[in-house]
């Protein structure tokens, strides 16, 4: 009788440490060896952390070749402009230089009569400029001049100075001859004036 009892709580204690397929779904701390969360056994898988990092390679390499093409089109486009601005300057320069010959050639073949109204022309524009221009202006323009004036006659040989004072001297007699008495004291005036400046400098 008493074997037979002993037996029987043998057997009930031997169900309850053997959990059913019903407890292990409603508990989930029974067997955490076996129940893993497909995160955790993703991570735990070699080949999907190998494709991930591939992956994040892949795009890494990707952004670098994006990143360096826009770069060398941003370069591409620089040199286009620096090159579009060098020409246009070489173009401006050789009509400007273009236009100075063909002034030049036409000073050498006009008359005496087509140089006196083309220099009495010009002397009306600048005058009509002068009159019109501010004081800044005008002190860039004489500054500018003086600048070119120097740059002439830095580069001119000794006949071609030679030429310039005969010339500057046979204008300057013309224009002494032509003006009246109150340009003759107007003209003395400046020339004082200027005299007075340039001992100042000194």
């Amino acid at each position: 009788m008493t074997d037979t009892l002993n037996e029987s709580i043998m057997d009930i204690e031997c169900e309850k440490s053997i959990p059913t397929a019903l407890d292990q779904e409603s508990n989930p701390h029974l067997d955490d060896s076996t129940k893993k969360s497909p995160a955790a056994a993703a991570h735990e898988n070699p080949n999907v952390s190998t494709l991930r990092r591939s992956e994040r390679i892949r795009q890494q390499r990707a952004d670098e070749s994006e990143q360096a093409r826009r770069e060398r089109l941003q370069k591409d486009k620089a040199r286009h402009l620096l090159r579009r601005l060098e020409e246009s300057q070489q173009e401006t320069q050789e009509r400007r230089r273009q236009d100075a010959r063909r002034a030049k050639r036409r000073r050498k073949q006009e008359t005496d009569d087509e140089r006196h109204e083309r220099q009495a022309k010009d002397a009306s524009r600048a005058e009509q400029r002068r009159e019109q221009e501010t004081d800044d202006e005008r002190h860039g323009r004489q500054s500018k001049n003086a600048s070119r004036e120097r740059k002439r006659r830095e580069q001119e040989t000794d006949d071609e100075r030679h030429e310039r004072q005969v010339k500057d001297a046979s204008r300057a007699e013309q224009r002494r001859a032509q003006e009246t008495d109150d340009e003759r004291h107007e003209r003395q005036v400046k020339d004082i004036i200027r005299h007075r400046h340039r001992r100042q400098r000194r």
